[in-house]
Formats: C-alpha cells, sequence, structure tokens
C-alpha cells in the first residue's frame, strides 16, 4: 500500500475516534444531570465490576428480572445490601434497587428503616425516576408481626401515629439526612469521583412527601 493511503487511512481512523470520544461525551454529559444518575449509570454498565463492590459494608446481589406474564427475561438487576453493624444506631434496614427494564420505572429505590420503638418502624422509600427526573421520598410506618410486617399506608393514619410519637416533619428530614446524605452518597463520593455531593445532588426534582406535615 503506497505510503499516502497509509497516512489517509491512519486520519481517517484518527479522525473517527476523536468523533466517537466527543460524541461520548456528548451523551454521558446530556445524561448525568444528578448525582442519582452517576449511581445509575455506573452500575448498569460496569455491572459486577461497579465501585459499590468496593464498599467494605455492604454486598451486591442480583435478582432475576420476569416480564409483565412473568416469564423470565434472563436479565439480571442489582441490589445493594448495607450490613446493619455499618448503619447509624436504631437503623435495621438499608438497602437500593435498580431498575434498568421497565421504562416508565427506570432508576433507583432507597430503602431503609430507622427502630422508634420496639418492633415499630418508621420506613422511608426514596425512589429516582430517571424518566421524570424526579426523586420522591415517601414515608410509612411498619410493624414488627411475627415472620411478617404490617404496614401503615394511609397518610391520615401514618399523620396520626407520628403525631401521637412526637415525630415531627423536622424530625423525619433529619432520619432521611442520617442515612441518605450522611451515610450513602458520603460513602458514594468518597470512592467515586463525583461531580455532585450530599448537599448538591445536581439537577433533579425533589418531592417530599411530608414536606407540609
Amino acid at each position: 500500500m503506497p505510503k499516502t493511503n497509509r497516512i489517509v487511512i491512519i486520519l481517517i481512523s484518527l479522525l473517527a475516534t476523536i468523533a466517537l470520544t466527543v460524541t461520548g461525551l456528548y451523551y454521558y454529559n446530556n445524561r448525568i444531570q444528578n448525582i442519582f444518575d452517576e449511581m445509575y449509570y455506573e452500575i448498569k454498565i460496569k455491572h459486577g465490576n461497579s465501585v459499590f463492590t468496593s464498599f467494605d459494608d455492604v454486598t451486591v446481589n442480583y435478582s432475576n428480572v420476569f416480564d409483565e406474564e412473568m416469564n423470565d427475561t434472563r436479565e439480571t438487576e442489582p441490589y445493594v445490601i448495607y450490613h446493619e453493624d455499618s448503619l447509624p444506631p436504631q437503623y435495621t434496614y438499608n438497602r437500593i434497587y435498580f431498575d434498568f427494564f421497565y421504562n416508565e420505572e427506570n432508576g433507583i429505590t432507597f430503602f431503609f428503616e430507622k427502630e422508634i420503638t420496639t418492633g415499630d418502624r418508621v420506613s422511608m422509600y426514596v425512589k429516582y425516576n430517571k424518566k421524570e427526573n424526579t426523586l420522591r421520598k415517601e414515608v410509612d410506618i411498619a410493624f414488627e408481626k411475627g415472620l411478617t410486617d404490617d404496614y401503615l399506608e394511609e397518610e391520615s393514619k401514618i399523620k396520626a401515629y407520628l403525631k401521637e410519637h412526637d415525630i415531627s416533619a423536622k424530625e423525619l428530614d433529619r432520619i432521611y439526612d442520617e442515612l441518605m446524605n450522611d451515610k450513602i452518597l458520603t460513602d458514594w463520593t468518597k470512592l467515586y469521583d463525583s461531580q455532585y455531593s450530599p448537599s448538591d445532588y445536581g439537577n433533579v426534582k425533589v418531592v417530599t412527601q411530608w414536606e407540609n406535615w
């Protein structure tokens, strides 16, 4: 092959590489709008080799994905379990679930609980929906009943229970901060070169169920 042709081919390959890099950066930058996008894409792309596997106090497991007719799709989704002895006092449960396969629900669900009296727990569900770019913070009350739990899910009953036990909206904020900001997101930013922080989530709309309670 003539030298001139080789140089042309090399230049074309170089330009193609640059174009792909620029396109990839554009793709990445237009999808990573907040700290939850970072977590979502990092574990989606790296799967079993994600940064969560570097955490000392978590276990990363995988569950099978089923379609609407309950057929096994042969796909798996990761979920992160925090070891109880790594949590602040009175917190009994902390898990993170990733949803990659249901377009309307794609995102991350954070689920944690704090014991307030023996057997009774404040349960928080925090759902990041990628499509809506929203973080929804919701609360209910769990009661230990033998091998299973009962839950208060009706808002008026939850509010009545919280009032009876002198748990204010400010206290719910504190519970959220202790687990989400001071634990989960603080750990994340220690191990991941994040553009965001526990005090600056980035571009995401936060909707808090108990905001006006």
